[in-house]
C-alpha cells in the first residue's frame, strides 16, 4: 500500500516537473520572439516616418521651384509681348490696365506692376500690394530675389521691356512662398507641416517657431519639443530658388508615432495570445497523451500481475 502511494507521488511530481519544463520551453521562445517582433516593427515604423518626411521635404522643394519657374516664365512672356511694348512706349494707361488685369487674374501673383524708366521712372499700372512698399522692387535688371513683406516671404522678379533696342522699363511681379493658401496646399500634398527658414527666421502658416539646429545634417531626422507641449519629428534640406538660398523642412507630431506603436502593441499582444493559446493546446494534448500512456502502462502491469497470480494459483 505504501509502495503504491510512493509510486503515485513520484509520478505526480514527475508530471509537475515535466509540465514546468515544457511550459518554460514554450514561454521563453514566445517572449524572445515577441521582443524581436516589437523591435523589428518599431524600427520599420521609424523608417516609415523618416521616409515620409524625406518625401515631404522633396515634394515641398518641387512645389516651390515650380512656383518660381511659373513666375519667371510668365513675366518673361509679358516683357516680350509686342502689345505691351507698344502700349507702354505710347503710355496708353487704360489699355495697359486692361492688359495687366487679365494677367493678374490668371497668374495668381500677389502683385504685378509695369514700370516705365524714361524720362523718369514711374509706375504706370499696379495690381496687388500697395504702392507704398518700395522694398519689393528689385530694379529692372531681370533679377529674381527673396523679399520679406510683413510676415510673408516673397519671390520677386523683374524683366526688362525692350523695343527696338530701347529699354522702356520693366514688368515686376511677386508671389508669396509662405502664404496660408500655398503652405496649406503644400501641407495637404505632403501630409506634414511645412516650414521655410530664411536668414535664420522661421516662416510658416502655423504658429510654430521651428528652430533650425545647425548641428543636424540635411535630411537627418531630428526631434523637437514645441512650446505648445507637443513633440515633433522633423527633417529639413537646403535648396536654391532661382539662385536664392533657402532652407525648407517639414514636421509631423510624434503622436502619430505613438499611435503607430499602440497599433504595434495590439498586434504583438494578439500574436502573443495566439502563440500562447497554441502552446497551451499543444502542452495540453501532450500531457493528455502522456497520461493516457501512463494509465495504459498501469493497466498493463495490473493485467500482467493478475495473469501471474492466476498462473501461480493453477
Amino acid at each position: 500500500m505504501h509502495a503504491q502511494q510512493k509510486t503515485k507521488r513520484r509520478i505526480s511530481s514527475s508530471r509537475r516537473g515535466l509540465l514546468i519544463l515544457l511550459t518554460m520551453f514554450g514561454v521563453i521562445p514566445i517572449m524572445v520572439g515577441t521582443l524581436l517582433l516589437w523591435e523589428m516593427l518599431n524600427k520599420q515604423l521609424m523608417e516609415s516616418h523618416q521616409k515620409h518626411l524625406y518625401n515631404s521635404v522633396q515634394t515641398m522643394g518641387l512645389i516651390l521651384k515650380g512656383k518660381s519657374v511659373e513666375l519667371t516664365n510668365s513675366l518673361s512672356r509679358m516683357a516680350s509681348d509686342n502689345t505691351l511694348q507698344v502700349t507702354m512706349e505710347l503710355e496708353i494707361v487704360p489699355q495697359l490696365h486692361r492688359y495687366l488685369s487679365k494677367h493678374y487674374e490668371l497668374s495668381g501673383f500677389e502683385f504685378l506692376k509695369i514700370v516705365k524708366k524714361h524720362p523718369v521712372e514711374k509706375v504706370l499700372v499696379s495690381f496687388g500690394i500697395e504702392e507704398g512698399d518700395g522694398s519689393l522692387g528689385v530694379g529692372g535688371t531681370g533679377e529674381t530675389r527673396l523679399r520679406m513683406y510683413g510676415k510673408e516671404l516673397f519671390l520677386v522678379a523683374t524683366f526688362p521691356v525692350v523695343r527696338n533696342k530701347k529699354k522702356l522699363g520693366y514688368v515686376l511681379g511677386g508671389i508669396s512662398l509662405s502664404s496660408r493658401a500655398l503652405l496649406g496646399h503644400t501641407q495637404s500634398s505632403i501630409g506634414a507641416r511645412p516650414f521655410i527658414w530664411w536668414k535664420s527666421k522661421t516662416i510658416s502658416s502655423q504658429d510654430l517657431d521651428v528652430p533650425v539646429n545647425r548641428l543636424y545634417s540635411p535630411f537627418e531626422l531630428f526631434s523637437w519639443n514645441a512650446d505648445d507641449g507637443l513633440s515633433y519629428l522633423g527633417m529639413f534640406k537646403q535648396m536654391a530658388v532661382v539662385g536664392n538660398p533657402l532652407q525648407i523642412g517639414a514636421v509631423i507630431p510624434r503622436a502619430e508615432l505613438a499611435e503607430g506603436l499602440r497599433n504595434i502593441a495590439v498586434i504583438v499582444l494578439f500574436l502573443l495570445l495566439l502563440m500562447g493559446s497554441v502552446t497551451y493546446l499543444a502542452l495540453r494534448s501532450f500531457i493528455q497523451k502522456w497520461k493516457t500512456e501512463q494509465e495504459l502502462a498501469t493497466e498493463q502491469k495490473r493485467a500482467l500481475a493478475t495473469l501471474s497470480s492466476i498462473g501461480d494459483a493453477v
